[in-house]
């Protein structure tokens, strides 16, 4: 792998862990903003509905519990065991119907401690919820709605309170129908966000929906995708949960008063993660760019750098093929670090090119001396060769004259033999000629 590849995947993979933490935070701040959008659904259900509803159920429940705390009906029941008691009670249930009627209570009973219903006409056979009867004759509670009542058609609020005898024991309940629409009117215009809505659930019935389909009709117990929220609603007085049901939905509930009735905001998920998914995508992009623009930064980088190494290796490329002539440029290398080893090489080179020049000098003197020598040993051989020639000549004719003058005096001998040490002087020094040579 190249130093330029190197150095270009060095700042990509730094730019890809900025991307990474980008990432991350935008992550992280993408929960902060839903954890902010629950915490907003869960302030408006706190703030806005629960209290609205509250103070909306104050209003029904007040006129009925005061009429039932007040007495007004307790004498009618003094004796309720006989026909002509009974007729007397349905004077007084008549007049509670009238003190609330005026306040638009549909309908008005007493219920009697063995579950007797009496009307403004006498005893009827009427169905009513058991249980908040049960649970204000046990003492219980003193007053407590049931939704939806279905009252001649129409969807109620059914009103109990307490009824006290003198003793301030409980002989009774009263109860009364309220209708149910101007709390679903209230209710079912409000807005959570672009797509969510408020909904009233009693116990894990929705009562109250912005779409009429489910008011009254969708028990969160029993659709398998809101279980989990009816789970929730029925363990606790308030909370928050994620369920599907026609897509995945976040829910924030609260208990109001005392009262089986809980205040719902839903919200489709998707609105609450749009906001973190665009931080997502805005740190997804960021990231890419950092990455990109670290690459191009990379490429410039190691581009300057790449072309200064080239340059230094194709000075050392020439000068390895013997050209001495190459010259390093100062000006393509710069003022940095590789600028200090150009520099260096050149000086090398500078020192190699001399090197070279002393030793090709000291060669030319080597060869001229090599030249002299072999001058002097020919001059020395071919003179080394005359006397020989003449040497033997001179042997030649001595040996003539010896040979003519045999019979001469022994002076002649010693002069022949003078002449036989000559000549082998002479052999000698051609010898030395030729090892010189």
């Amino acid at each position: 792998m190249s130093l330029r590849t190197k150095l270009i995947l060095s700042v990509v993979l730094v730019g890809i862990g900025a991307s990474f933490v980008s990432i991350l935070v935008s992550v992280v701040v993408s929960t902060s903003i839903a954890r902010d959008s629950a915490s907003q659904i869960e302030s408006l259900v706190l703030t806005s509905v629960k209290k609205d509803v509250e103070v909306y159920l104050d209003s029904i429940t007040k006129p009925l519990s005061e009429y039932s705390f007040s007495g007004a009906i307790s004498p009618y029941m003094t004796n309720i065991t006989d026909e002509l008691g009974m007729s007397q009670l349905s004077w007084g249930v008549r007049n509670a119907y009238s003190a609330l009627n005026a306040k638009d209570f549909l309908e008005t009973y007493v219920v009697l401690s063995d579950m007797r219903v009496v009307s403004k006409d006498g005893v009827v056979q009427i169905d009513l919820p058991k249980q908040i009867i049960s649970d204000i004759l046990e003492g219980k509670k003193k007053v407590d709605i049931y939704i939806p009542y279905v009252y001649d058609g129409q969807s109620t609020i059914l009103v109990a309170a307490a009824i006290y005898d003198f003793s301030e024991n409980i002989i009774g309940v009263l109860v009364g129908m309220y209708p149910l629409k101007d709390l679903q009117n209230m209710v079912s215009k409000l807005k959570v966000g672009k797509a969510g809505y408020m909904s009233l659930v009693y116990g894990t019935l929705t009562v109250v929906h912005p779409d009429s389909q489910y008011a009254g009709k969708l028990d969160l117990a029993k659709e398998e995708g809101t279980k989990a929220l009816a789970a929730e609603i029925l363990s606790k007085t308030k909370g928050t949960v994620t369920y599907n049901f026609n897509g995945k939905m976040f829910a924030a509930f609260e208990r109001i008063g005392n009262y089986n009735l809980t205040a719902l905001g839903v919200l489709p998920y998707s609105e609450i993660s749009s906001a973190g998914n665009k931080i997502i995508t805005s740190g997804l992009f960021a990231g890419i760019i950092i990455a990109l623009a670290a690459a191009l930064v990379a490429i410039l980088i190691t581009g300057t750098i790449t072309t200064r190494i080239d340059h230094v290796v194709e000075i050392a490329q020439k000068v390895a093929q013997n050209d001495l002539t190459a010259q390093v440029d100062e000006k393509q290398l710069g003022k940095d670090e590789i600028a200090k080893l150009g520099e260096a090489f050149k000086i090398l080179i500078d020192s190699f090119r001399q090197t070279v020049g002393e030793v090709m000098k000291l060669g030319a003197q080597v060869s001229s001396v090599s030249f002299m020598l072999d001058e002097l040993s020919n001059s020395s051989a071919e003179a080394a060769m005359a006397s020989k020639d003449t040497v033997q000549k001179t042997t030649l004719e001595v040996q003539d004259i010896a040979a003519a003058t045999q019979e001469s005096n022994s002076g002649m001998e010693e002069i022949a033999s003078g002449a036989q040490n000559i000549a082998r002087y002479s052999e000698k020094l051609s010898q030395s000629a030729e090892l010189m040579r």
